[in-house]
């Protein structure tokens, strides 16, 4: 949670500076949708990003080929595991 807080804070602070080049996705009362993962001007990233992204990071550490769907079933898994209630 550490890290993704940071990341928010990092994320929330480049949004502000952007101003009106911010473009994100709006919900249907005209509100911003803030996704986490987004592209330089706000729209989210296309899945195909993320999941190119993930194949570069078991690249680099020599991770078991498991595509990042999958990562979230494995975490979910483990976690009953170990009694963790969420």
């Amino acid at each position: 949670m550490v890290e993704l807080r940071t990341f928010l804070g990092k994320h929330l602070k480049f949004k502000e500076e952007m101003g009106c080049a911010w473009n994100p996705l709006k919900d249907d009362d005209g509100n911003d949708i803030n996704f986490i993962f987004t592209n330089s001007d706000g729209y989210p990233s296309k899945p195909a990003a993320i999941d190119t992204a993930w194949r570069r990071i078991i690249e680099k550490y020599n991770l078991p080929q498991l595509n990042f769907h999958a990562l979230r079933h494995f975490y979910a898994s483990y976690m009953v595991s170990k009694n963790v209630n969420f």
